[in-house]
């Protein structure tokens, strides 16, 4: 078990829901409590990046806890998250240490600032390494006469999701009504190279002004350092056909008008990804620059996904995840 992430809040179904949005939106680990001791012996046992805490607690006041939490773990960084703090209390949780504070009212901004903060954490703990270990793997030009020069190293990468579905990725392939049977052969093509995911290369191009060909440039030298580093891939460029053939059958509609029944199944499939999280750090000298950026990349595997959808006699429909085929 691992935390990235740790919400403690005395409403503790509040904290699950806080968890459930800041995982679903990043795919970080979480963890919540609504135990201020119990919180204390996480953080003693998991290397946790951020915690986020409420305020206005019967136990503990948030500020009073995260200031035995930095007695534990001096590298954490904090969000102080309430509804009913005043501003004094807001300032004394930022001259304290917090990074930042956020009214309930606006959690949807909660995943934002949390992944800012493991991006954070992530520098500080670089600033503390031999700048030897950091592998150069990129370099823009930018200003006048292109003499700003911004180095990015690759600093970290790991695994947030093994089984990652694209969301526009699914393929009907069968559709069969009542009473019908369907042979059906499909044939899907697999590549391994990278891809950038759409909002990462979206931060790229805005955030860090990269252009297109340089996005470009940057994934393929991706591809070659991940490679090199953690034999991320026997080949980039290797494609691999996944055929699928099945007997697809749906029984006869109830001759009872009121029994619910299916009147239509349709199969669809999606290639399954493997998504994951790197952090560069970007260097400049000319300005003093030293930044962490996030970036999220996936990879295809030789697996697809499959599931049903059925159309009832009622007029709705049901939906079920029928599982993984592998090549």
């Amino acid at each position: 078990m691992s935390i990235d992430i740790l919400f403690v809040d005395d409403d503790k179904k509040a904290a699950e829901t806080f968890a459930q949005l800041v995982e679903a939106k990043t795919n970080l680990k979480t963890e919540f409590t609504s135990d201020p001791e119990e919180a204390l012996s996480l953080l003693k046992e998991y290397p946790i990046k951020v915690v986020v805490l409420d305020q206005e607690m019967p136990l503990k006041k948030g500020t009073e806890l995260y200031k035995q939490m930095i007695n534990i773990d001096n590298n954490i960084k904090a969000i102080m998250l309430t509804g009913e703090a005043t501003a004094s209390e807001a300032g004394e949780s930022l001259k304290l240490g917090y990074n930042c504070y956020l009214e309930k009212g606006n959690i949807s901004e909660l995943p934002k600032e949390v992944l800012n903060l493991v991006a954070l954490y992530e520098l500080h703990l670089i600033a503390k390494q031999p700048s030897q270990t950091r592998k150069l793997i990129f370099t823009q030009r930018k200003g006048i006469f292109l003499k700003t020069r911004i180095d990015y190293f690759l600093i970290s990468f790991e695994v947030i999701d093994a089984n990652y579905i694209q969301p526009d990725s699914w393929k009907t392939v069968v559709t069969i009504n009542a009473g019908e049977k369907i042979r059906h052969k499909e044939t899907i093509e697999v590549c391994h190279k990278i891809t950038i995911d759409k909002e990462s290369e979206a931060k790229l191009k805005g955030t860090l002004e990269l252009s297109h060909d340089a996005v470009v440039k940057l994934k393929s030298k991706l591809e070659s350092s991940l490679s090199e580093k953690y034999k991320f891939s026997e080949s980039t460029e290797q494609k691999k056909q996944i055929e699928i053939e099945k007997e697809y059958s749906l029984p006869q509609e109830d001759s009872d008008p009121q029994k619910l029944a299916v009147k239509s199944r349709h199969y669809l499939i999606a290639p399954v990804y493997v998504k994951y999280r790197l952090f560069l750090l970007l260097k400049c000298k000319e300005s003093n620059l030293s930044q962490i950026f996030p970036l999220d990349i996936t990879k295809e595997t030789n697996r697809v996904a499959t599931k049903q959808i059925d159309y009832l006699s009622d007029g709705t429909k049901t939906e079920l995840t029928t599982g993984f085929i592998n090549s």
